[in-house]
């Protein structure tokens, strides 16, 4: 088993030189503005000092708006930021190991107070913590157009690939629950979102992978046969892994990640 762990792995276009992957972990080491600290760089740095083949960064927002979850959450939102983040993936590279960011939009899993007071927004008006807007077509088409550019300012920032965080409740595990989601739209058919932004980063050269929860605890929600056919799906699209844990608002301490490379 060890043998096997070592052994290198091909994900999308990117070559590990081993199996050993580190999940995302939330942190709170970055600045308040969305950049990795010294400390933040500091920590994953020991990790690649220990040989894992591939570092997934903590959950990193898309837009200064609405999509934030947490104070000194890392973020992607702007040109700007680049920079910043190279300081990250030179040193991560540096240590002979690769990279990859997840990308997220908080949806209705944050605060007012989080997302600089702006109204959190969701698939339907069901509110999790604060009150949230329905989103409209157009909210729609920034949200998907936002990770997409977020995923090319991690090409420019020196990332190998990126994860979009579709588990924990987040927003597009939003679309895809069947208990969150209940729209009359065509994204009532919520993984359609999903796919399209898949298809948009493949589009831009980049490798991406997503983690799900494989189940949401609930009977109303997302169970592993709901997963399967999702995958399948997301296969079509250009999916290069998937990354399975669990859970969507709780229990707490509900994540429990494993992969499964397509």
């Amino acid at each position: 088993m060890i043998s096997y762990l070592l052994e290198p792995i091909k994900i999308g276009d990117i070559n590990l030189k081993n199996r050993i992957a580190m999940s995302p972990m939330i942190s709170n080491l970055s600045s308040p503005e969305g950049y990795p600290t010294d400390a933040y760089i500091a920590y994953l740095s020991e990790r690649a000092k220990g040989g894992v083949g591939l570092i997934i960064t903590e959950y990193t927002y898309i837009n200064k708006l609405d999509s934030r979850g947490s104070v000194n959450e890392l973020g992607l939102y702007s040109d700007e930021l680049t920079p910043k983040f190279m300081r990250l993936t030179e040193m991560i590279h540096a240590l002979g190991s690769k990279i990859f960011v997840q990308l997220v939009h908080a949806g209705r899993k944050t605060k007012r107070d989080v997302i600089w007071g702006n109204t959190p927004i969701a698939p339907s008006p069901m509110p999790l913590t604060d009150e949230v807007r329905e989103m409209n077509l157009n909210d729609i088409r920034r949200i998907k157009q936002e990770f997409i550019s977020a995923s090319i300012r991690a090409r420019r920032s020196g990332f190998d690939g990126v994860e979009l965080h579709g588990a924990h409740g987040y927003l597009l595990a939003q679309f895809m629950s069947p208990a969150v989601n209940r729209r009359n739209d065509e994204y009532k058919d919520g993984v359609k979102l999903v796919e399209e932004i898949v298809q948009g980063i493949k589009e831009s050269k980049m490798t991406v992978g997503i983690r799900l929860s494989v189940t949401e605890f609930d009977d109303l929600g997302l169970n592993p046969e709901d997963v399967a056919e999702i995958v399948k799906r997301l296969e079509k699209a250009g999916i290069d892994y998937v990354h399975l844990s669990a859970g969507r608002d709780g229990p707490m301490n509900s994540s429990m990640p494993f992969y499964y490379k397509h």
